[in-house]
């Protein structure tokens, strides 16, 4: 920019002296200028049509790699090696095809450019010779303008390639102020009510919500209340709102319509420090860096020491197995936590959970994908919590909540009925069907 100005600065001085000369001279140099604005005016919006072309195939080829790259054993386990490497190089051939384009603009917009600027030098060249051997101007003025002619062409190619650049720069500039400026999320806002001693009494009062502006609502006017210190499920058909339930308590959304209360407090006025200190949710596949055992402790909390990990780690059932490893707690666990079985992976989280001694436990299909020995692990993990804790579980097996104080049915976004498993099973024909199909 500060080269750009300094040239344009002696391009002026350059024409102010053309005027002065010949008007011909100046309304020669304004015809360049005027061609040079019509070939922009062309070519820059297809060249920034393309490099956004651009962005989305190379944020297109980022996405497939990456997933690619998590999933290389699921590629190779279903033989489709060859399918991948064919999406991947449509991709690639998308990419280059748009690079391609913008090459050949840039060709044809150098190339008129040069052309134009050219015919028109020689023309004014042939101007100032005339002028000259006319004696309308001296030997001194002519080597003038014929050195510093040359002055407007380093303008004229700096502006050319400025103006490419920032069309090209301006699209990522786009993506960028979008996350900055905040034009694509809404800032999640927190309240400042803090709550010292939260007991973990929850109650949703005719709340609805959904997630797209269409009038499909996942939750249409859902009424429950959940006690603390019980163990409490939630049951219902996939797309019924079950993990929306979680979502909204967890804040990740807010209701569209209602209110959500957590100790008879809305939940929109707590604080974030209150809201994330007395609940944490473990789900289905929970996430583990691909740091240490204990590092993904020290992680969550800077100051636990190895002594407090353990204990956390055998009420969660899983002490004994890692301290059966050759490095024990200093085991690396893999990306994704890929060194551990599903059930060795959930009793870390719970484990990591119980060190946030978080009054209200949210377990989201949490034991549906685990072996019997480690879903009985679990079993007995949520059963002492109960002591202590609000514990709420979305459950696929039916069989691991039987035993449940109270468990909830949705159905259409609604709550149909509630009680234990015995008398869900006489009186609620929804929560019957269900046992039947999913136990």
């Amino acid at each position: 920019m500060v080269q750009l100005i300094c040239k344009a600065l002696v391009a002026i001085v350059v024409i102010i002296i053309a005027i002065k000369v010949s008007i011909i001279l100046f309304l020669e140099i304004v015809l360049l200028a005027v061609f040079m604005g019509i070939i922009s005016t062309k070519f820059f919006p297809k060249i920034k049509k393309s490099q956004e072309l651009i962005k989305k195939e190379s944020d297109q080829y980022v996405k497939v790699a990456t997933e690619n790259i998590t999933g290389i054993r699921e590629i190779h386990a279903l033989g489709i090696t060859n399918t991948v490497e064919k999406k991947v190089a449509i991709i690639i051939d998308k990419l280059f095809g748009h690079t391609e384009k913008i090459r050949k603009y840039e060709r044809w917009y150098y190339g008129l450019n040069n052309l134009c600027y050219f015919i028109i030098q020689f023309v004014i060249l042939f101007t100032a010779g005339k002028l000259f051997f006319d004696n309308q101007i001296s030997l001194s003025v002519f080597l003038m303008i014929e050195t510093y002619i040359w002055r407007i062409d380093e303008v004229i190619e700096s502006l050319s390639d400025f103006g490419v650049n920032f069309n090209k720069v301006s699209v990522s500039l786009k993506r960028i102020g979008e996350i900055l400026n905040n034009t694509l999320y809404q800032d999640q806002k927190y309240g400042n009510l803090n709550l010292d001693k939260v007991k973990g009494y929850i109650e949703f009062k005719d709340v609805k919500f959904k997630y797209n502006n269409d009038d499909n609502y996942t939750l249409n006017g859902l009424n429950l209340k959940i006690e603390p210190y019980k163990k409490v499920a939630i049951v219902g058909r996939s797309g019924n709102g079950k993990s929306t339930i979680f979502n909204l308590l967890l804040r990740y959304f807010d209701a569209t319509a209602g209110i959500i209360t957590i100790d008879n407090k809305n939940i929109v006025d707590l604080s974030y420090e209150t809201l994330r200190n007395n609940i944490s949710i473990i789900r289905q596949s929970p996430f583990l860096f691909n740091l240490s055992i204990l590092d993904n402790f020290k992680l969550v909390k800077e100051n636990v020491t190895l002594e407090e990990v353990r204990k956390y780690c055998k009420e969660a059932y899983i002490d004994d197995y890692i301290m059966s490893l050759p490095k024990g707690y200093n085991t690396v666990i893999g990306e994704g936590g890929i060194n551990l079985s599903g059930g060795q992976k959930q009793r870390i989280a719970i484990a990591r959970t119980l060190m946030l001694n978080t009054k209200i436990i949210l377990f989201d299909e949490a034991t549906s994908a685990l072996d019997n020995e480690s879903q009985e692990y679990i079993k007995k993990t949520i059963d002492s919590l109960v002591k202590n804790h609000t514990v709420i579980i979305v459950a696929h097996r039916l069989s691991t909540i039987i035993d449940a104080d109270v468990i909830f049915v949705i159905d259409k976004g609604k709550l149909v009925l509630s009680g234990t498993h015995e008398e869900l099973l006489n009186n609620c024909p929804t929560y019957k069907s269900l046992y039947k199909t999913l136990n």
